[in-house]
């Protein structure tokens, strides 16, 4: 999504209309989980594709600590033959954040306060990572 000066009118077009969509499909998570305070799709590398915050947050610190821990997250599953991760939950004492893989190059993740349950928000987080995906591909 980082398009460079050197992209072509077209190629640029074409990631702003896929940021817009994927800043959509956010927003619906954040609509259908009352509790949701933000959402992010970063690449697997850790760099910002879209974000919807109700707060402030540090988003490119963000995305990259999600780049690192769905690595620690796969390495911990690969070791324990527990296959492929598919998402990560983490419980902290304000809140949650759950992280999702949308593909091989993609992930989302989602945050919400401490009072949400957390079926509602990782509910909410599946449904937004399978439309991203049937919208983003194999990229």
């Amino acid at each position: 999504m980082n398009i460079s000066d050197g992209a072509s009118p077209v190629e640029k077009l074409k990631a702003a209309q896929e940021k817009q969509q994927v800043e959509k499909a956010l927003q619906r998570l954040l609509d259908m989980c009352a509790g949701a305070t933000g959402a992010l799709v970063a690449t697997a590398d850790g760099f910002v594709v879209a974000r919807v915050f109700k707060q402030d947050i540090a988003e490119k610190s963000l995305a990259a600590i999600t780049s690192s821990v769905m690595s620690l997250a796969e390495a911990l599953v690969n070791e324990t033959g527990q296959g492929p991760c598919q998402n990560l939950i983490v419980e902290g004492q304000e809140g949650h954040v759950v992280s999702l893989r949308i593909n091989h190059t993609r992930v989302l993740t989602a945050m919400a306060t401490r009072n949400t349950r957390l079926g509602m928000l990782l509910s909410a987080a599946k449904v937004c990572a399978e439309q991203l995906a049937s919208t983003l591909g194999e990229k």
